[in-house]
């Protein structure tokens, strides 16, 4: 075995334990919060979706909080499809205001906020930039206000962190809405879903990489 094939098997490994790690994580917070959840988006009533799309917002630009429960609460009450459209949009408004606020304030600022060093993509082409944002979407285990400000660090142009950002986040948050709104009808159809994201987000990436190095050799 080559270095390069165990380098690739070695970083496949971290990202598998990081998934579960972080699942084990948020099933720990579900199981606690999101009955909780459930009735204060209730009775919030028609501001319900208002109040949660701001809260998903100042989530990403103020303290990073597990989209999760959130997600999960917001498919029981609303179904799938609502609930992602409301996270979505969100989500994104949150990460083009932390986007735009690392434009503006600058890396010492940031990562005074941020309690960390911010060294994301230095150097790299606006294209790698955007398929990096995309696949940190896509696999949740990193986090999304940290990629939001980092992003904004960097040269990337305001269309491809936006583009980037709205279409990689969709899959998991749809995912995430299903599994809160099946498991209310079947838990055991509900915990085969989740399985199934968990999956989907770790052979994603090979598959994308296998399709390019295909069309590369065509």
């Amino acid at each position: 075995m080559n270095i390069k094939k165990k380098i690739l098997i070695s970083i496949a490994i971290i990202i598998l334990v990081a998934t579960i790690v972080y699942y084990f994580n948020q099933a720990m917070l579900l199981t606690t919060n999101i009955d909780q959840l459930v009735q204060i988006i209730r009775d919030l009533g028609p501001m319900g979706p208002i109040v949660f799309m701001i809260t998903i917002a100042l989530a990403i630009i103020v303290s990073p909080i597990p989209s999760l429960p959130l997600d999960v609460a917001a498919g029981i009450v609303w179904g799938p499809e609502l609930a992602t459209l409301y996270a979505v949009i969100g989500a994104q408004i949150g990460a083009l205001i932390a986007f735009t606020l690392a434009r503006l304030l600058g890396r010492e600022v940031i990562e005074k906020k941020l309690h960390k060093k911010v060294l994301f993509w230095e150097g790299c082409s606006q294209k790698t930039v955007g398929w990096a944002i995309f696949g940190s979407r896509l696999l949740p285990i990193f986090q999304f206000d940290i990629v939001s400000y980092g992003a904004g660090l960097t040269k990337v142009s305001y269309k491809t962190f936006a583009i980037a950002t709205f279409f990689g986040m969709i899959p998991a948050t749809y995912f995430f809405a299903l599994t809160g709104h099946t498991y209310m009808a079947s838990p055991a159809l509900g915990i085969i879903l989740s399985l199934v994201l968990i999956t989907g987000m770790l052979v994603t990436p090979y598959i994308l990489k296998k399709m390019k190095t295909s069309k590369s050799k065509v």
